[in-house]
């Protein structure tokens, strides 16, 4: 159910009452590449830290791919920079324990990613479910 789930409309298209949804924006903005290569780089530190007014995430994909996101506050003009890849890989050696994971092949530019929306919906109003069985895969069939 991302932010573009149609799955609210869908509801609403079979009578539901509409769920209790919150939503307020993340305040961060993303900037990641994706790499591979032979093989994936050791850890040698948290795949999370925070180094100054940005944090770095490092994680392990699949096929001999991983990716470094970059990340702050979405007003911090100065990140905006971080979409050159140049720069990109300017600022990840800032990082010692991470630097290492540059030695792959890029095999994307750098991606920005902003405006991400945190959700809570519920779907219990009034101590009633708006709709039993959402979301949930059907009960398995049963042979004898």
């Amino acid at each position: 159910m991302g932010r573009r789930t149609p799955a609210m409309e869908w509801l609403a298209q079979l009578g539901v009452r509409k769920p209790h949804i919150e939503s307020e924006d993340g305040g961060f903005v993303y900037y990641t590449r994706y790499f591979t290569g032979s093989s994936r780089p050791r850890r040698r530190g948290p795949a999370l830290c925070a180094i100054g007014s940005f944090s770095i995430l490092t994680l392990d994909g699949d096929n001999g791919t991983w990716s470094i996101t970059l990340f702050g506050i979405n007003g911090d003009a100065g990140l905006k920079a971080l979409r050159d890849p140049d720069c990109f890989t300017w600022v990840v050696p800032a990082c010692p324990l991470h630097a290492h994971r540059l030695d792959g092949t890029p095999i994307t530019g750098v991606l920005p990613m902003a405006g991400i929306l945190d959700r809570y919906r519920r779907f219990v109003i009034d101590d009633q479910p708006v709709v039993s069985g959402f979301g949930l895969p059907p009960p398995p069939t049963v042979t004898r």
